[in-house]
């Protein structure tokens, strides 16, 4: 999270390997970037692959403002990531998510990401048909390799 600080970081040895990059050196990769919504807030949502450890998470952030690079919530996914069935395309943008534990880490007090009626974490992608489908599609590719 000291990528968000915009002050920098004051001494090198402080530096940590979870840079967002795409290069062969350790970090975190980014397998998938889209736009959800929750009410009348839009998030910029981003699945992520640690390099190092192999720890997969899913992190919402404010889609446009001064806070755009803070997260709202991320969940720490690794335990489904053999799981091709985990997400679940349900239509009309809706992609649910079985059994989510440990429950997502929420910054924003008071806040709480949307569920359906079953309990499970939904996610309402803003263009529905492409980006749900495409969240589905990115997560069976990222179990299989």
């Amino acid at each position: 999270m000291k990528r968000q600080d915009h002050r920098g970081v004051s001494h090198p040895m402080l530096l940590d390997a979870f840079e967002l990059t795409t290069s062969d050196n350790l970090g975190e990769r980014e397998y998938f970037a889209g736009a959800i919504e929750h009410g009348d807030m839009r998030h910029a949502l981003r699945l992520f692959r640690d390099r190092a450890s192999g720890g997969v998470r899913l992190e919402a952030s404010a889609k446009r403002g001064p806070m755009q690079d803070v997260p709202i919530w991320t969940a720490f996914v690794t335990k489904y990531a053999d799981d091709r069935d985990w997400p679940q395309y349900e239509g009309r943008g809706v992609v649910s998510l079985a059994a989510v534990k440990p429950a997502p880490y929420v910054f924003l007090p008071r806040y709480e990401p949307a569920r359906n009626r079953a309990g499970e974490y939904v996610l309402q992608f803003t263009t529905s048909e492409v980006d749900g489908k495409q969240f589905v599609e990115v997560w069976a590719a990222l179990c299989r390799g």
